[in-house]
């Protein structure tokens, strides 16, 4: 268990956010709580010292983030941003607990998917923002066909992305990146490998094979400096290259589909 002390400024709960919990709450309750919302999104509210984005339903298994099987105008996410930010470190988060990246703003990202929150830091150690999020202990409530991680927290900034065609497409650009993990002892380099739907599996195994033996073989990155990441599947097979300095957690997978049953599918 996650010991939390919080700032008063952002009213901190690790399960939700005053009495608002994402997968639990609906505009209702969030309009008695704030009153009518403003935006054209018609989600932002004004406390008078935060400013609050909600993010809604916008039907079963649809909405941002997707694939939560929900009724429409159910709360997804709330983000509070405080008017007067307050000390990240004043919180005395425990922060091996959280899963921890970083941009290319120099801002900072801890998320903890069991407490349903994510922390926005800036380069000053300020917190910007607290978003409230799907609680892992709500896995129960994914939709068919989505997989069990949703979009909702962030990601450090990739390196490169691209789809996967010819392979020696994919051997140029990974040599571009092999070059630059090179030039800075700091970095760790993360291969995220996504599966395609359409794709066999004899296929993705021969892009693995390919992709891996050139960087250790050819290329000769020792093997403490690469670490594959199987993605699981996207629409079409695809591959992310990330390199991260030490703190930062590895890239967390973020997969469009998983395999399912057809009785169980629904449109994505």
């Amino acid at each position: 268990m996650v010991v939390l002390i919080f700032v008063s400024c952002v009213g901190v709960d690790a399960k939700g956010w005053k009495g608002i919990v994402p997968l639990h709450s609906d505009r209702a309750d969030v309009e008695r709580l704030l009153g009518a919302p403003t935006g054209e999104c018609k989600c932002f509210y004004e406390t008078g010292s935060e400013t609050v984005r909600v993010e809604y339903a916008k039907a079963p298994c649809a909405g941002y983030p997707s694939g939560w099987n929900v009724p429409t105008d159910t709360v997804l996410t709330i983000r509070v941003r405080p008017n007067q930010p307050e000390k990240f470190i004043d919180l005395k988060l425990i922060e091996s607990k959280f899963y921890i990246a970083a941009d290319d703003t120099v801002r900072t990202y801890y998320a903890s998917r069991a407490e349903g929150v994510e922390y926005t830091v800036s380069s000053d150690g300020m917190v910007e923002v607290v978003t409230y999020i799907p609680s892992s202990n709500d896995a129960a409530l994914r939709c068919p066909c989505f997989p069990l991680l949703d979009e909702s927290i962030e990601r450090s900034t990739s390196f490169d992305r691209f789809e996967l065609g010819r392979v020696d497409d994919a051997l140029a650009r990974l040599d571009n990146y092999i070059i630059a993990l090179e030039n800075d002892e700091r970095w760790t380099g993360y291969i995220v490998l996504y599966k395609g739907r359409e794709i066999g599996p004899k296929l993705m195994s021969a892009y693995k094979t390919s992709i891996m033996g050139h960087v250790l073989q050819r290329r000769a990155v020792p093997q403490r400096r690469i670490k594959l990441i199987e993605g699981g599947y996207r629409a079409k097979p695809e591959i992310e290259l990330y390199l991260l300095t030490e703190g930062l957690s590895p890239p967390e997978p973020r997969a469009t589909w998983t395999p399912c049953p057809r009785s169980q599918r629904t449109r994505q």
